[in-house]
């Protein structure tokens, strides 16, 4: 039976009429119309039974626009069956569907969209010129200056946008894109309540991507592409684009709950090639402004002197691109080509007489913006290549420049020098580094207990605006990689309002913000002995008892009653007062009515999830799964309650079980490093650690720092600064034999093989060293602040801190980090000793039984411990490394420089 309950698209209310209509007809012919504006009609042919257009009304009632009946010999049926459209199609019996379409322009508009942020439109009269990979390295360029950024593929007919990411981040074509809204909207007559945005676009904000100033990049692609029955075609053809003053505009309604919800900085929109309808609303009603794609030969010119007179009368702002500008011989030519043709087109067309400028004047209208031919944008394809496009000439290239007329010049932060300190002994450098970790095992959870703490120990960085984004809920990392950090920030308020206002958050919004634990370590919270009293609950339970906390603490925090407390959690759970889910719904209302009339919000955080919750036959991950069930819920209707959970990234991808988990992607964000950015917090730990340093240490970490309120200071050395920086205080090389310079023996030693690096190790290098060389009575005789012998010596207890984490985080694998000393000590190693290494190792050890060779080298491969050598001449048979950051701890040796070069590359 069809029900119209819960219907989220379009293809939901069209297969639910088809079945009404297979239930309800007989003997009667029957035919199924959907209009140009993806509205229903259904035509009864006579004669019908007497009580068809009846029940069919009633049980449609809603969802169909019109129930008629007509005759055979009548105007509709022979339009319905008319030789110049395309055949009715049989449903089923004698149940027809009918599609109609329709194609007009509009290149003449004067009515524009009145857009909140700039919406800018690459459009080009031919296809193949490199508009879309303009658009996406633009796009890339902004995000590196900390822009949100949406981009919307509007080339229906040839969509492409997705396919320069999806590769690299396959979930995307899980999305649907902006022909699945206007479809979805108009069949549901633009009422958009059941639409979800998040459906509809992918976020990319990994950090080697994006970079570390906060940028995101927000992907609507033009339709889903996972499912190869999605009947794009049909949808395609649905879209109508004619813009009229009187009628409502589904490309309006996109563009408001992009802007409204997710607050993009900027849209750009890659539109559709040639002259027709799409192109033309574009650029004459929604962009602010526009570059325009051609290239010199007569087909290009002959589309911009279609379109020059109808951007003359709609006043637009423009620019013209010359893409792609072929290699020599014959770029002088098709320069000289372009240029001559587009002055001669704009003098005809554009300039007015008295106003035509120079042919060679570089800021006139005339004159394109080049984009050189280049060999990596003939097939771009992964995030690498676009990378690489982005960071030609160090940065300095064609898409900066274009990104640059979007959005102006980037501004430049001021410094604020202080008065220098005199100089000391180095005893007092050696004292401050030792206290960059205060515990050993710079566990965040002890390092900022107080706003001062934070001051002295917290590095801010612009990225972290997604902390105070409430559409982001979910906050993954690995063990230490500075969730907790966060977690601390959010429990000092005054902090986190001055980190919003660093991150250049609403300030309003932020002060009328209270941030609520919703987890935590300490006495009236649930501890480890809670958790394992709820194993064998089921999943409606663990739902009610996150919203009994919910509740419980909200309402602490409403009055200010600090003791309310439980002792029996599993009494409390099933006590039907308290545990009914409609009255937990009813009061978690009750609490979103009264922020309405306080105007006032509230976030609710969530840490240690990985500490007090055990991994015990799944208990975690059923516990965590409800957790976010909870908050995916609630994050569609309230809007003045959100949450921020953290959690360990290896425990959300391998424990969390959920329905469409890939549709999560839009509310994470993921803490992930950059070595400069590491560094920066030693320099800011130990800037701010209360000695008298060297002069020379703190004028140079004065001179590239940012001094903010309440943050304290906020170095940003460069990797040339880090450069000098350590030479000065470790020599030039790391001494005896060892020829290394010290940033690169840094971090070759303290990354895994995915070249990532976590905060903890680097500060326990610095600490642990420090550390070491007070301890060392020899120490002042030596002439370098921090002899390399140190650092070396350092790294035992660093790679041991770390391996301990990575046994936590991956317990299944604790036997191979165990005990692979034993069967091989030696790395690197070739593929048949690794293998009989592992295969003695699973005999010997029963947890590891049953799970296949190829499966745990994978698995080392993922979570960077192991690396697999590309095959050289020389050497044929596979080669793997493991990193010294994981290597020293487990107890094994290294053989040779390893896998240093083809990880790094020479430095």
């Amino acid at each position: 039976m069809a029900t119209f309950d819960k219907m989220k698209s379009f293809e939901d209310i069209k297969l639910n009429i088809k079945l009404a209509l297979i239930e309800l007809v007989t003997t009667e012919t029957v035919y199924l119309v959907c209009d140009i504006f993806t509205q229903f009609s259904i035509y009864v042919v006579e004669p019908d039974s007497s009580d068809l257009i009846t029940n069919l009304k009633n049980r449609l009632k809603g969802h169909v626009s019109r129930i008629e009946l007509i005759n055979a010999g009548g105007f509709v049926f022979k339009d319905l069956n008319h030789p110049d459209y395309l055949p009715p199609i049989n449903i089923e019996k004698n149940i027809y569907y009918v599609d109609r379409h329709i194609g007009l322009q509009n290149w003449e508009l004067i009515n524009r969209y009145n857009s909140k942020v700039p919406i800018v439109s690459f459009y080009s009269f031919k296809g193949g010129l490199g508009r879309t990979t303009a658009l996406a390295l633009t796009g890339l360029q902004l995000a590196r200056q900390g822009k949100k950024v949406a981009l919307l593929d509007f080339d229906l007919e040839a969509p492409g946008l997705a396919t320069l990411f999806s590769n690299d981040f396959p979930e995307i074509e899980q999305f649907k894109g902006v022909t699945d809204y206007l479809v979805d909207l108009m069949a549901f007559n633009f009422d958009s309540t059941n639409l979800d945005l998040n459906d509809y676009y992918y976020s990319l904000s990994r950090q080697d991507v994006v970079g570390t100033q906060a940028g995101e990049i927000l992907i609507f692609p033009a339709c889903l592409v996972e499912n190869a029955e999605n009947n794009y075609l049909s949808k395609f053809s649905k879209i109508n684009s004619i813009f009229l003053s009187n009628q409502r505009s589904p490309i309006d309604n996109l563009l408001d709950r992009i802007q409204n919800e997710l607050r993009p900085d900027v849209i750009l929109i890659d539109t559709r090639t040639g002259l027709n309808d799409l192109g033309g609303i574009f650029l004459t009603r929604y962009a602010s402004q526009s570059f325009l794609f051609f290239y010199g030969n007569r087909q290009n010119m002959f589309g911009l002197e279609s379109i020059l007179p109808k951007l003359k009368r709609q006043n637009s702002k423009f620019y013209i691109i010359n893409s792609p500008v072929p290699a020599s011989p014959l770029a002088q030519e098709e320069r000289e080509y372009f240029l001559e043709r587009s002055y001669s087109l704009f003098s005809d067309l554009y300039y007015e007489p008295e106003n035509t400028p120079y042919i060679a004047d570089e800021t006139a209208a005339h004159y394109p913006i080049e984009i050189p031919h280049n060999n990596l944008a003939v097939l771009l394809n992964n995030a690498e290549k676009l990378k690489a496009l982005a960071d030609e000439n160090n940065g300095k290239n064609v898409y900066a420049e274009i990104a640059r007329l979007i959005v102006g010049p980037r501004p430049s932060i001021s410094d604020d020098v202080k008065q220098v300190n005199t100089v000391v002994e180095s005893k007092q450098l050696l004292t401050g580094l030792k206290n960059i970790s205060s515990t050993g095992s710079s566990a965040s959870e002890y390092e900022f207990e107080t706003d001062n703490d934070l001051m002295k120990n917290f590095y801010p960085r612009k990225d972290y605006r997604f902390i105070f984004d409430k559409n982001k809920y979910l906050i993954l990392g690995e063990k230490g990689a500075g969730k907790t950090a966060l977690y601390a920030v959010l429990s000092h308020k005054s902090y986190a309002v001055d980190l919003a206002k660093f991150c250049e958050t609403n300030d309003t919004e932020m002060q009328a913000t209270t941030w609520v634990k919703g987890l935590d370590r300490v006495q009236g919270y649930p501890n480890e002995t809670t958790f394992e009293q709820l194993a064998k609950e089921e999943s409606q339970t663990y739902k009610n008892f996150w919203k009994l906390l919910l509740i419980k603490y909200i309402d602490q925090e409403f009055s200010g009653d600090k003791s309310i407390g439980i002792t029996d959690w599993s009494m409390f759970l099933h006590d039907s007062k308290t545990a009914d889910p409609l009255m937990l719904d009813t009061q978690i209302e009750k609490i979103s009515v009264r922020l309405d009339s306080t105007k006032t919000f509230i976030t609710v955080i969530y840490d240690y999830l990985d500490v007090l919750i055990t991994d015990e036959k799944g208990l975690r991950g059923r516990i965590l799964s409800a957790l976010l069930e909870v908050w995916r819920s609630l994050q569609t209707r309230q809007t003045r309650l959100s949450a921020k959970i953290f959690m360990r990234k290896d425990i959300f991808e391998r424990e969390v079980e959920l329905t469409d988990k890939v549709k999560l992607n839009n509310h994470i964000s993921e803490i992930n490093w950059e070595y400069n950015q590491l560094l920066n917090i030693v320099w800011k730990r130990l800037y701010q650690s209360g000695q008298s340093l060297p002069l020379w240490i703190t004028s140079n970490i004065e001179e590239k720092s940012e001094t903010f309120t309440g943050l304290g200071i906020i170095p940003e050395l460069q990797e040339n600064d880090n450069r000098k920086f350590l030479s000065e205080l470790l020599g030039e090389y790391m001494g005896g034999n060892n020829k290394a310079f010290p940033y690169n023996w840094i971090l070759y030693h303290i990354s895994d093989t995915k070249t990532r690096i976590q905060p903890r190790s680097l500060l326990n290098l610095f600490s642990q060293a420090a550390s070491l060389q007070i301890e060392d009575k020899d120490s002042q005789t030596r002439e370098n602040l921090l002899r390399p012998k140190n650092m070396e010596l350092a790294m035992d207890r660093v790679s041991q801190h770390r391996v301990q984490d990575i046994k936590e985080e991956y317990p299944k694998l604790k036997p191979i980090f165990d005990n692979l000393k034993n069967y091989r000590q030696q790395f690197p190693a070739e593929e048949s000793a690794l293998d009989d290494a592992l295969n003695k190792l699973v005999n010997d050890n029963t947890n590891l039984s049953g799970i296949p060779i190829p499966d745990i080298k994978k698995t080392l491969e993922e979570i960077g411990v192991l690396y697999e050598y590309k095959f050289t001449p020389k050497n044929r048979e596979k080669r793997f490394h493991i990193p010294d950051l994981y290597l020293i701890g487990m107890g094994l040796k290294r053989k040779g420089p390893g896998a240093h070069k083809a990880l790094f590359g020479k430095k």
